[in-house]
C-alpha cells in the first residue's frame, strides 16, 4: 500500500501522492472497529494481511480483530501471521 515513504515522497512528487496512506495502514492494523478496517481494506483492494516483527514494532496491531473477522491465518510461522481478506465479506459480519 506504500512501500517506502522518504523514497515513494522523493520519486512520486512529494506527499501528496502518498496521500493518507500511512494513517490508514496505522488504523487498517490498530483499529477496534472492523467496519473501519473493512472500509479501508476495500479502498485499497487489499487481499492479503502480513503481520510480522516490523509491523508489530511500528503499529499498534490489534491482531484479534483479524483472526475474529478473517479466521485462522492463511500462512503463520514464528512471528509471521498472513491473513486472507476475502473478495466480498458478508456485511453481516461487521460489527
Amino acid at each position: 500500500m506504500l512501500g517506502w515513504p522518504g523514497h515513494e515522497s522523493q520519486w512520486r512528487g512529494g506527499r501528496k501522492e502518498i496521500g493518507t496512506r500511512q494513517e490508514d495502514i496505522e488504523s487498517i492494523y490498530g483499529s477496534n472497529s472492523w467496519e473501519d478496517t473493512k472500509l479501508l481494506l476495500d479502498m485499497y483492494n487489499v487481499r492479503y494481511i502480513f503481520i510480522g516483527p516490523l509491523e508489530r514494532r511500528s503499529y499498534r496491531v490489534n491482531e484479534a480483530k483479524f483472526e475474529r473477522f478473517l479466521g485462522a491465518p492463511v500462512y503463520q510461522t514464528g512471528q509471521v501471521s498472513i491473513y486472507e481478506v476475502p473478495g466480498e465479506l458478508d456485511s453481516s459480519e461487521i460489527n
